[in-house]
């Protein structure tokens, strides 16, 4: 059973959680009557926030608070419930106006410089130091403090672990307490954990299209249980030695899918590799992946692998026999347009040819967006976001002016291949007339053909070579490629009789169909062991 819950999606987050969960329950480690109880502690506690003359808020309506969180679970020997304003001795937020920037100063921190779950001051903006001295007064983050994310994403706490002095934006809340009361590594369990994540979701505000908030007066509300001293002591340890054991469950889940993938990789990488040279090694190599489908498949990454090698021997003319009754490429085309051997990027079946798109392809770019000069009619287009691999996302589909002229020019008809020119370039798309009316943008690409293509044919080749990176030899730019016109007309393309075509493309929907059933068992078992370990966890919990 456990093979099976370590394979689950996201098992070792929730056993992470599950351990935090019971340690703040009292269940990780045993309770000692020898140790000092924790109602010492709020003592401590409040003759800290004493002595610093921090003011106490009244928090409203604890005593409830305190009932419903001692109905959730029994609060274990020498614990006690309290609110982080009891407990803290300053609870504040950074600078609530956008400061000014400089390219040398001090670190400006926002939530996003301890989202890997620890302080970094590697990639933060700088403020100037006269501005940084003022927002210092009010809110003066140092070593052992909390760092708190209270707008946006909220409740992921960290320990500041630096002496460099840094000012904080307004997306920060700031926590200050007494080390005698809470040891550092021990509160920022706490403010992680399962039961004050549910405080937190309790006192948020926002939600939907509002962002989520955690207001200051409301941080002082929030229920806790508070264990001694000593017995943190203890729950920091096991709960670290804990940890450190997951670190290496997750770390051999990983290494035992990359053995997978890679043992995935290379017996497809063979398999393609034999498809154009060793008619009997490629034969007896497929067998051995036909034999060992289960495991080669077995994550979604080695299906979309499987999906790979699919296209991959589909252009190099090993997924259907060949037909010499039917008629070639070589038949109808010029000498001129075809590339001779020499050039071939693989090899292919003497009865196919190596064209180029624009031997065999009317391409040209849509029509371009721009509010100052376009006249006529609003009328709906597709713009690169709206191709994806051999479909359409019609979600979000937008409208420009084209004039009546332009409607013949730019109007999508069935079967036209739709290529993206930038973005992902090459990311290509058959139009099936699913709207009567549409345009295109400058942004893509429209490539028709006037004999001898199937156009879903065409899009598979493309797929082949941005997989492969062939289609990169083809793109302009380093940070933003483009696939310009001269670049997609140039591209070389193994061409089957057209019948041919229409078997490849026959073949590949049924293999594709298959991989489908396959990739959903896969979700079907992720599923499985899911609600497997929610079972468990659910029960051990339940059980407390």
């Amino acid at each position: 059973m456990m093979d099976q819950i370590s394979e689950a999606p996201g098992a070792v987050l929730e056993l992470r959680r599950f351990v935090l969960d019971l340690a703040m329950r009292g269940k990780l480690v045993d309770q000692d009557p020898q140790d000092e109880p924790a109602s010492e502690l709020l003592r401590k506690a409040k003759e800290a926030k004493d002595k610093l003359g921090a003011a106490r808020r009244p928090v409203r309506q604890a005593s409830r608070r305190f009932a419903s969180q001692e109905n959730r679970f029994k609060l274990p020997s020498g614990w006690v419930l309290s609110t982080l304003g009891d407990l803290t001795v300053k609870i504040t937020d950074g600078a609530h106006k956008t400061p000014t920037y400089v390219d040398k100063g001090v670190p400006f921190v926002s939530v996003k410089d301890f989202s890997s779950g620890s302080l970094s001051l590697a990639s933060t903006r700088f403020i100037p130091y006269e501005e940084h001295a003022q927002l210092y007064k009010r809110c003066d983050p140092r070593r052992g403090d909390i760092l708190i994310g209270r707008i946006g994403t909220i409740g992921k706490a960290v320990l500041v672990n630096t002496d460099v002095e840094f000012s904080l934006f307004v997306s920060v809340g700031l926590i200050r307490f007494s080390h005698e009361v809470m040891l550092p590594e021990f509160f920022r369990m706490l403010l992680n954990s399962p039961p004050t994540e549910a405080e937190f979701d309790r006192i948020k505000i926002g939600g939907g299209t509002h962002t989520n908030k955690l207001n200051l007066s409301d941080l002082h509300s929030v229920v806790v249980a508070l264990p001694p001293i000593a017995e943190q002591e203890r729950i920091v340890a096991k709960v670290q030695a804990t940890m450190e054991l997951l670190d290496k469950v997750e770390a051999a889940r990983v290494e035992k899918r990359k053995l997978g993938n890679r043992f995935t990789t290379s017996s497809f990488a063979k398999l393609t590799e034999l498809a154009g040279s060793d008619v009997a090694g490629f034969v007896e190599h497929s067998r051995f992946c036909m034999d060992n489908l289960t495991r080669l498949t077995a994550t979604d990454e080695q299906v979309e692998a499987a999906r790979g090698v699919l296209g991959d021997l589909a252009v190099r003319g090993r997924l259907v026999q060949q037909n010499e009754a039917e008629e070639s490429p070589r038949e109808w085309l010029d000498d001129s347009k075809i590339v001779d051997s020499a050039g071939e990027p693989y090899s292919i079946p003497e009865s196919w040819a190596w064209v180029r798109v624009g031997e065999i392809g009317v391409a040209r770019l849509g029509k371009m967006l721009d509010k100052a000069k376009n006249r006529g009619v609003s009328r709906r287009y597709l713009r690169n976001v709206n191709v994806r691999w051999f479909d359409f996302d019609l979600s979000d589909v937008r409208e420009m002016p084209i004039e009546d002229s332009e409607v013949e020019v730019l109007a999508l008809e069935p079967g036209d291949v739709l290529v993206c020119e930038g973005g992902e370039p090459g990311r290509a798309a058959v139009w099936d007339g699913r709207e009567t009316e549409m345009y295109f943008q400058k942004a893509l690409h429209r490539v028709r053909f006037p004999r001898g293509v199937d156009p879903r044919y065409f899009v598979t080749v493309l797929r082949v070579a941005a997989r492969d990176g062939r289609i990169l030899s083809h793109v302009t730019g380093v940070t933003f490629k483009h696939l310009t016109g001269r670049g997609l007309s140039s591209l070389l393309i193994p061409l089957p009789p057209l019948l041919e075509q229409h078997r490849i493309m026959q073949r590949l929907d049924i293999l594709n169909h298959s991989i489908d059933l396959l990739k959903a068992e896969i979700g079907v078992a992720d599923s499985s062991r899911d609600r497997l370990l929610r079972a468990v966890l659910h029960d051990a919990i339940g059980g407390i």
